[in-house]
């Protein structure tokens, strides 16, 4: 049962949801040293980590999808397989580890917005201001020499 009404759930119309990673120490185990493994070279004394990274409903505070890796699993690898429960209409807030722009074109095709802290690397360049600190910008991607539009805006840090 859904405490929060529908109506409730959606911010301007759009579902919101969050993304995020962590890694997580588990008993020592040998069944879950081989399914796992261990940080730092371990070979199976002391705790085990597996790497979780969840997709989650902001409003209601419930994971909606949860995948595992092991020990030392990017990201980059584990956000693939969260993807198919991501609906179109959806404000995703996500980590700035999961930076990337092969990740930002998948979730634009799918009409996806994010929100994401970007890079220091990142550049931008300007096609439109619609208000200080907030612009339609061209973002370069150094990997596939392409580029997208994404919308960036600037926050002043207090």
């Amino acid at each position: 049962m859904n405490i929060i009404p529908a109506e409730k759930r959606k911010w301007r119309g759009l579902i919101i949801q969050a993304i995020d990673k962590s890694t997580l120490a588990l008993p020592e185990c040998p069944e879950l040293f081989k399914k796992f493994s261990a940080h730092g070279g371990c070979r199976g004394e002391g705790s085990i980590n597996v790497e979780i990274c969840c997709l989650f409903s902001v409003f209601c505070r419930i994971p909606i999808a949860v995948v595992f890796g092991k020990s030392s699993t990017s990201e980059h690898d584990l956000v693939w397989k969260l993807l198919k429960r991501i609906k179109k209409g959806t404000l995703l807030l996500i980590d700035n580890g999961f930076y990337s722009f092969k990740l930002f074109r998948r979730l634009n095709a799918g009409g996806v917005k994010f929100l994401i802290p970007a890079a220091t690397n990142s550049v931008f360049k300007v096609i439109r201001k619609f208000a200080p600190g907030d612009y339609l910008c061209t973002v370069y991607d150094r990997k596939t020499k392409t580029t997208m539009s994404l919308r960036v805006i600037y926050t002043i840090k207090v």
